[in-house]
């Protein structure tokens, strides 16, 4: 099933951090999350996060957003994995 998802960054350096995300599937992509760290209602997808600290350090990590399966689908599809 379709849904969103969250992010929780972790920093080092010196704070304040600045949070922003520069690409979504490979394509430039922008948005300024400020000083959180948690960027939610993000929909499936490839996301590259920028952290910026006080001194102007910068660190860019990739993960990727996947669509979870809805409840009721991973609850029958535990149940058959256990029967067997």
């Amino acid at each position: 099933g379709a849904g969103s998802s969250a992010i929780v960054l972790d920093a080092e350096g010196v704070a304040p951090y600045h949070f922003s995300i520069i690409m979504k599937d490979d394509l430039p992509f922008a948005f300024d999350n400020g000083t959180s760290n948690i960027f939610t209602n993000l929909s499936p997808g490839k996301y590259e996060f920028l952290v910026e600290d006080f001194c102007t350090a910068t660190k860019t990590s990739v993960y990727t957003v996947g669509n979870l399966p809805k409840l009721a689908q991973a609850l029958i599809e535990l149940t058959m994995l256990l029967v067997f």
